[in-house]
Parts: structure tokens; C-alpha cells; sequence
């Protein structure tokens, strides 16, 4: 993990700025996806015991074994997911 600087700060906020003030952000409920990922991996940080690998890793072994096209709720996340970012300038 990367400290925290005034420029990457300051970048991210810039960032987030920028999507906060795009109506359809708020119209498309865009703002979900990246809530609702954020407090699940905090969740799953705090699920006892203590994760005995870091949260970083797990997410790298869920992307290469599990197979996203049996669970339509995790289609449509990624579908969104590349839809912001093919989407956002």
C-alpha cells in the first residue's frame, strides 16, 4: 500500500469530484458499486477469525477461480463496473 501524499490525495479527490457532479452517477445508481464493494471487504476483514491471508490476495484468487457467468448479480457488476470505466474520461 501506497502513503498517502497531498498529490494523490488531492488526484483522488479530483477524481471522485468529478463523478460526483455527473448526473448519471446518481440517476444510474453508480454510486452503488462502489459502496457496496468497499463494506463488503471491510466486512470480510472483520469475519473471525482474523483472515490468515491479506483481502488483496483473496480478491486475486476469487477474479481466476470463480466463475462470474454462473452468478448473474456479479454479471451485472462486472458489466457496470466496465461500463464506468469505458465511460469515465
Amino acid at each position: 500500500m501506497q502513503p498517502v501524499t497531498i498529490e494523490t490525495f488531492m488526484k483522488h479527490y479530483y477524481d471522485w469530484l468529478a463523478k460526483f457532479r455527473q448526473a448519471a452517477f446518481w440517476d444510474e445508481r453508480a454510486y452503488l458499486v462502489y459502496f457496496s464493494g468497499k463494506e463488503m471487504a471491510a466486512m470480510m476483514e472483520r469475519i473471525p477469525p482474523k483472515p490468515i491471508f491479506p483481502l488483496h490476495d483473496f480478491f486475486r484468487w476469487a477474479v481466476k477461480k470463480l466463475n462470474w457467468e454462473s452468478h448473474d448479480d456479479l454479471s451485472n457488476l462486472r458489466d457496470k463496473l466496465f461500463e464506468l470505466r469505458v465511460n469515465t474520461p
